[in-house]
């Protein structure tokens, strides 16, 4: 009987051991989940805001580009009257003025 005892109390000592090593593997597990979720979070914080900087320059680059093409629009609605000095055949300098629709 006694040896029964002493088996199975060796037993559970084992069994307790056991309990203690696989708490600290998960804690130690978890700990690195912690540390691996906060990488995550963050590079997914630096990549919304990485998308977020592209939009607003893509969108403040077409607003651009829309204004840019409104005035050179309405330049070639307005009448724009160029004066060029030139060289004719007689070596004479002569001016022009030329008017653009």
């Amino acid at each position: 009987m006694y040896h029964a005892i002493s088996l199975f109390s060796s037993k559970i000592y084992l069994f307790i051991v056991f309990l203690i090593a696989l708490a600290d593997t998960i804690r130690k597990s978890a700990d690195s989940l912690i540390v691996f979720s906060n990488i995550l979070i963050l590079f997914a914080v630096v990549l919304i805001l990485f998308i977020a900087a592209i939009l607003i320059l893509f969108v403040r680059m077409r607003k651009k580009m829309s204004i840019s093409a409104q005035n050179h629009l309405s330049d070639k609605e307005t009448e724009r009257f160029i004066i060029a000095l030139f060289r004719s055949d007689n070596s004479e300098l002569d001016f022009a003025q030329f008017s653009v629709v």
